[in-house]
């Protein structure tokens, strides 16, 4: 991710912060483009439909600039099986997110390739808000829970990519010093 990216990010989550307290972690992510990833307290609550939540309110409106959005992306019947019942992709808890990726990993990654692909995914991920610890400690909880659940469940072949991506990628866990 490119330092004008990061930036952009960095000056709307300030300016969402200022309209709404119930961020508990909001992730940046190279999924579908750059966007936020929002933990909510209301992320696992999709039950009062979309026009109660606050967060829906919020972004509704909300345009991409760039190749960055802040706005909600909208789930197709594929990715509600695969990644969870949510209308829109970037309202998930932190462990939803992860499961998002364990499940891309463990269902549509096969080849060296796919698999390599994701996992620069998950590499160039950034916790860049939480409220219960340091964005720091909580990209790197999320990075090793991805891996570990993904190895426990995989194939010999799979795990076999995986540990040679990783003797390929040695920084994987290292957060880049643009992260808070």
């Amino acid at each position: 991710m490119n330092d004008t990216t990061f930036k952009q990010a960095l000056i709307k989550l300030e300016e969402l912060l200022k309209k709404y307290d119930g961020f508990i972690t909001v992730f940046l992510d190279d999924w579908h483009g750059y966007r936020f990833i929002y933990d909510t307290r209301k992320s696992n609550c999709c039950e009062n439909g979309c026009k109660k939540c606050p967060i829906y309110r919020l972004l509704k409106n909300e345009k991409g600039k760039d190749h960055f959005t802040t706005g909600l992306y909208l789930a197709s019947s594929e990715e509600k099986r695969l990644f969870g019942p949510q209308k829109f992709l970037n309202c998930k808890s932190f462990d939803e997110y992860q499961n998002c990726y364990v499940n891309f990993l463990l269902e549509k990654c096969n080849t060296k390739q796919e698999i390599f692909d994701e996992l620069n995914l998950i590499k160039n991920m950034k916790v860049i808000y939480s409220k219960n610890d340091s964005p720091k400690k909580q990209e790197i909880k999320f990075k090793k829970s991805v891996i570990k659940k993904v190895l426990a469940s995989s194939k010999p072949k799979k795990i076999k990519y995986i540990l040679e991506y990783f003797n390929l990628n040695p920084d994987f866990y290292k957060i880049a010093q643009n992260n808070s």
